[in-house]
C-alpha cells in the first residue's frame, strides 16, 4: 500500500473515480480599517487515484469559500466549484449567501438566500463560460438539494417570512420542495410540504446521510424535531415566535412526482410519558438515522433500535441498548445517591421506556423501575 502524507488542515473533500480533491479555506485579515476587513480564498489540492496508490498532482486556489462537498464536482476532465465571497456571490446574487449547490451533468443548481429563495439553473456546457439559464424566486430556502431524476430535484430547508423591520427574513418551520427543471429557463416549484413552526430542526439539513430515499419504493424518510406555536400565538403571529417541541423522531413519506409528499406515518423512540416529562428539552432517545432492511424501517437513537413496517409504519420490534435487570435482591433505596425511580408501580413499568446515563444501570422488578449507580 502506497501512502501520501501532506501536512495541513481542510474542511471539505470531494472524490471522483480518478481524483481526490481537498479544499481548505484561507483567511487574510487586514487591520487598516476601524473594524478590519478580511478576504477569503479556498486552496484546492488534487490527488490522483491510481493503481499504484495516491499521488499529489496539482494545487491551486479560488476566491471565496466552499459550502460543502456538493459545491465541488468533476466532469469530463474539468473540476467545477461554487464558492461564496464575503458579502457577494460573484455575478449571480449580490448580498446573498449560498445555502446549497448541486452539480448534475451539464448543469448546476444553486440556492441563495437573504429574504427569499432564488433557485438558479446554470448551464455548464462550456466549462469556461457558465451561463444562468433561469431562476425561481420563492419564500424560504433549501439547505440540501437531492436529485430525483435529470429534470427534478428535491430541496430540504426552511420556510421564511420577510422581516417588517429590516432587510432580512425570519426562518420558520422545515420545508420540502420539488423543483421541476424540464424547462431550465423557467424552473417551477412542483410540490411542497411544510413541517412544524419556527424551531423545527432536522439532522438532514446539516448532514445528507440522515436522508433515507428509495425511488423505486416511493419512500422518503428522515429524523426531525418538530416545534409548534399555540393557536393563540398563531392568531397574532410574530415571525420570530419560537415554537415548543412536540415531537422527535422520523417522518416517513410516500413520494412521487404526480402526488408529491404524502405522510405515511411517524416513528419516535419516546413514549407519551417521556414527552410529558421532557418539558422543553428532549434527551437520550432522539432518532438520528433511519434505514431500510427489506420490508422494515430501522431507526437508531442513543437509546436503541426500533424496527417498523415499511408499508404500515407499525412497530415490529424494539431493542434498547441498556440492559434491564428483571430481578433484584432488594429494592433500591429511594434516598440513596444516584438512585432514580421512574415508577414504583411494576404494572406501569411494563409500559414505560426509559433511559439511564452511562454511569447507571436500569432495573425493573417488583419494586418498580428506574436507574441505580453502576457497580
Amino acid at each position: 500500500m502506497k501512502r501520501e502524507v501532506v501536512l495541513g488542515s481542510a474542511e471539505n473533500v470531494y472524490s471522483s473515480l480518478q481524483n481526490l480533491y481537498i479544499a481548505a479555506t484561507q483567511w487574510n485579515y487586514r487591520w487598516n480599517g476601524p473594524q478590519g476587513t478580511s478576504e477569503e480564498k479556498t486552496s484546492i489540492f488534487r490527488f490522483a487515484l491510481t493503481e499504484n496508490g495516491i499521488e499529489m498532482k496539482a494545487q491551486g486556489s479560488v476566491p471565496g469559500r466552499v459550502l460543502n462537498q456538493f459545491s465541488m464536482d468533476e466532469s469530463e476532465g474539468d473540476f467545477r466549484i461554487a464558492t461564496e465571497q464575503v458579502g457577494k456571490i460573484e455575478g449571480i446574487a449580490p448580498g446573498e449567501t449560498i445555502y446549497s449547490v448541486r452539480f448534475m451533468g451539464k448543469r448546476a443548481y444553486l440556492v441563495t438566500f437573504k429574504k427569499i429563495d432564488p433557485f438558479f439553473a446554470i448551464d455548464l456546457t462550456d466549462p469556461t463560460n457558465p451561463k444562468i439559464l433561469g431562476k425561481l424566486k420563492i419564500p424560504g430556502y433549501s439547505d440540501y438539494l437531492h436529485p430525483y431524476d435529470e429534470n427534478h430535484i428535491i430541496g430540504f430547508g426552511k420556510e421564511a417570512v420577510e422581516s417588517k423591520e429590516g432587510d432580512f427574513a425570519w426562518y420558520q418551520g422545515m420545508k420540502m420542495a420539488v423543483f421541476d427543471v424540464t424547462d431550465p429557463e423557467n424552473p417551477i416549484e412542483l410540490h411542497k410540504f411544510g413541517i412544524g413552526d419556527r424551531g423545527t430542526e432536522s439532522p438532514l439539513l446539516h448532514n445528507h446521510k440522515a436522508l433515507l430515499f428509495d425511488k423505486e419504493r416511493q419512500l422518503l424518510a428522515f429524523p426531525v424535531q418538530v416545534h409548534k406555536i399555540s393557536q393563540e400565538e398563531k392568531s397574532n403571529p410574530e415571525s420570530n415566535t419560537w415554537g415548543e417541541p412536540v415531537f422527535q423522531g422520523a417522518y416517513v413519506f410516500n413520494f412521487n412526482l404526480e402526488t408529491g409528499f404524502t405522510l405515511k406515518g411517524t416513528i419516535s423512540h419516546y413514549n407519551q410519558q417521556d414527552y410529558l416529562m421532557a418539558g422543553s428539552y428532549f434527551y437520550g432517545k432522539n432518532v438520528e438515522r433511519i434505514l431500510r432492511i427489506e420490508d422494515s424501517l430501522v431507526t437508531l437513537s442513543a437509546f436503541g433500535l426500533q424496527s417498523h413496517s415499511v408499508d404500515s409504519v407499525n412497530l415490529e420490534a424494539d431493542m434498547p441498548f441498556t440492559a434491564v435487570s428483571d430481578t433484584a435482591s432488594a429494592c433500591p433505596d429511594k434516598n440513596a445517591d444516584g438512585v432514580v425511580y421512574v415508577s414504583d408501580d411494576p404494572g406501569a413499568c411494563s409500559t414505560i421506556d426509559f433511559y439511564c446515563r452511562d454511569n447507571q444501570t436500569a432495573f425493573s422488578n417488583e419494586c418498580g423501575c428506574g436507574c441505580v449507580p453502576s457497580e
